[in-house]
């Protein structure tokens, strides 16, 4: 079994992202808020994207917990550094849009359920975006979970990304899940675009 990364840091492979971006691009506002930023991959892929589309207005604000990662992080958009759980109340005075992020594996349930719960306490609410395992949804330890926060859109990525320096996939499948601004009790399941291969090694 191969060790896990220092914070559960695994960065977000691009062409994860660009999917996600084809069907949902039209719903992120400008002012997005990434809880997990870690080397900015998610961020650098929305700007990416919408670069391309002639628009390149995003206003980030990126919570990371490694100081020396504030320089080139602070070239991307607005840093805090820190940890995202602890600094979750001084964030209710800073409407977003979006949160989206790659939430770490250990703690996704606690950044699930914080990141929707400032995202709905907005006054101008906002939606809930994270990248995790398709099992997520299967343990009845998050019935709970469910309950309180609502059933998300699940948009799930064909190929599954890879995580290593090797370039092997994960053996995990794994999806975006929405929460929206309102709380609803079913969510909506859509299959991604798939990647060509040579796509995925570049990401």
């Amino acid at each position: 079994m191969s060790e896990r990364r220092e914070h559960d840091f695994y960065e977000t492979p691009a062409f994860c992202v660009t999917r996600l971006l084809e069907t949902q691009g039209d719903t992120f506002g400008r002012r997005i808020l990434e809880p997990s930023a870690g080397d900015g991959a998610i961020v650098r892929a929305v700007d990416e994207f919408y670069a391309e589309l002639g628009s390149n207005e995003m206003e980030w604000t990126l919570i990371e917990l490694r100081e020396e990662r504030r320089k080139s992080l602070a070239q991307l958009g607005r840093v805090h550094i820190g940890d995202f759980l602890s600094v979750t109340e001084a964030l209710r005075a800073h409407e977003h849009d979006t949160i989206i992020g790659n939430p770490p594996f250990s703690l996704a349930e606690e950044f699930v359920r914080s990141c929707v719960d400032l995202a709905r306490s907005w006054k101008s609410p906002g939606q809930t975006i994270m990248l995790l395992r398709l099992a997520f949804l299967e343990t009845k330890e998050r019935v709970t979970l469910f309950r309180d926060l609502g059933m998300p859109d699940v948009y799930v990525l064909p190929n599954r990304p890879s995580f290593t320096a090797n370039g092997s996939s994960d053996t995990a499948a794994y999806a975006w899940m929405r929460w929206p601004a309102e709380k609803q009790t079913t969510g909506r399941v859509r299959v991604l675009a798939s990647t060509p291969l040579h796509q995925r090694r570049a990401s």
